[in-house]
């Protein structure tokens, strides 16, 4: 800006040096210092053509640097006004953080002194809840223990039935066994007589059967004698009545030897039939032992049963007894678990009711500040959007001074190339009118009439 203005200043001083002339006053011929007066205004609005070009360039130059000169005020005057209207916005952003931080430690205060309200009641409800659910385990256990006493005690108890009944099921089986095994006992003692007398029968048989035999086989020798006797006696004898006493001899003899034969076949057939009645009997014995023996075993396991039958029904009352104490123990508790349930529910509702009120409470001041704080936040908002708005119109005229300021500097340099430019064509064309100047003076005493003078500026292009 400072060599725009010098340049401006060596343009008048050029204007100024191209106006210098000779004193009129010096010329003593009243027309001629007219003629003089007049070809020197003549001269004074006459100029070179390359003068006029490079001064009209020069003074172009300049007007659009004048021009420029007035953007480059406009720019940083609008640059100041942006960064205090920025100065301005960021101190009421400020203000709109203070106020929000403002509302956020409200916000915590307030919470801080509605907790510090209601915190130890809930503490006070909590405390109580855990004394009430401690309560309520206790009851919990308890009754899941009596119940599992009950079920155990019905399960002895069944037991104990179903052991009773099976004893005096088993008790009625020994009875039955008792009296079956009794009268078979009965059976067996009169068939063990009877065989026994059966048998003592053909053992008797069998000996009259022997000592007949054993006659008959006398009989039969004494018989076989008699034959040998008679037949000694007859001799040669062949007369009827020998051969009568013979034969009736053998005859005798075949009659012994079939009793003998019959009583043989009587005694082995009744040794037979003695034999297996013997047997028998003895048999029959034996079995009227054993039934004997299963008769005292099964009086004995009788016995045994009975007092196991007593055992076990007392067992029995007794678990039933226990049943019904448990039974009774268990319903106590459960309406114990019942009232300690509901004592328990109540403390939990009384602290969810607590929370509430606190979360609630907490919400209403959340609520309430979100307002304020909504209000100033988007405010905030609203101001760094125009923060960054005004600070990138700041960069903006920055960045277009910074254009101006390099314009400035290739319109300096025009200037100077221009006035340069000037000065040549002045300073030639100064020559010029200087050396127009000494002859017009050189020739005003030497013309009569301003003809010839004019024809002489008019050849020299005036």
């Amino acid at each position: 800006m400072r060599a725009i203005k010098c340049a401006v200043g060596l343009v008048a001083c050029v204007a100024a040096s191209e106006m210098q002339h000779v004193n009129p006053q010096a010329i003593q011929d009243p027309q001629l210092r007219e003629l003089y007066l007049h070809r020197l205004e003549v001269l004074r609005h006459h100029k070179s053509p390359a003068v006029d070009a490079a001064q009209g360039k020069l003074r172009g130059t300049i007007t659009e640097a004048s021009m420029h000169m007035n953007d480059a005020a406009a720019i940083k005057r609008n640059i100041a006004q942006k960064q205090a209207l920025l100065r301005n916005q960021k101190h009421k952003q400020n203000v709109f953080q203070s106020n929000l931080d403002y509302i956020e430690k409200t916000h915590d205060k307030l919470v801080q002194e509605l907790h510090q309200t209601i915190d130890p009641k809930i503490n006070r409800a909590q405390a109580h809840l855990k004394k009430k659910q401690a309560g309520l385990q206790n009851e919990q256990d308890a009754t899941k223990y009596w119940a599992d006493q009950t079920q155990t005690v019905h399960s002895e108890e069944r037991q104990a039935i179903e052991d009773r009944d099976a004893s005096q099921k088993k008790l009625a089986e020994l009875q039955g066994q008792l009296a079956w095994r009794t009268e078979q006992q009965k059976i067996a003692a009169k068939k063990a007589e009877y065989d026994k007398q059966m048998a003592d029968d053909e053992v008797g048989g069998l000996t009259y059967a022997k000592t007949q035999y054993e006659k008959e086989a006398t009989k039969l020798q004494a018989a076989k004698e008699v034959v040998v006797k008679v037949e000694q006696s007859v001799g040669a004898d062949e007369s009827l009545r020998a051969m009568e006493q013979v034969e009736d001899s053998h005859r005798a003899v075949r009659a012994e030897e079939d009793e003998m034969e019959n009583w043989k076949d009587n005694v082995e057939h009744m040794d037979a039939q003695a034999s297996e009645m013997v047997k028998q009997s003895k048999a029959s014995q034996d079995n009227l032992v054993e039934m004997q023996s299963q008769v005292a075993w099964t009086q004995q396991q009788q016995v045994l049963e009975e007092k196991q039958y007593k055992l076990k029904t007392a067992m029995a009352a007794q678990e039933m007894k226990t049943l019904n104490y448990v039974e009774t123990k268990a319903k106590a508790e459960a309406s114990k678990l019942k009232v300690a349930e509901l004592a328990a529910r109540d403390a939990d509702h009384s602290v969810q009711k607590l929370d509430g009120i606190r979360i609630i409470e907490e919400e209403k001041v959340k609520q309430h500040l979100a307002l304020g704080k909504n209000k100033f936040q988007n405010k905030f908002n609203k101001m760094a959007a125009t923060r960054t708005q005004t600070a990138s119109e700041i960069a903006s005229l920055e960045k277009q001074y910074a254009g101006w300021s390099m314009d400035q500097q290739q319109e300096s340099q025009q200037i100077a190339k221009d006035h340069y430019a000037s000065e040549l064509a002045s300073q030639a064309y100064g020559e010029r009118q200087a050396e127009a100047f000494a002859r017009a003076q050189a020739q005003v005493y030497q013309y009569g009439t301003g003809s010839a003078w004019d024809n002489q500026w008019a050849a020299e292009g005036y």
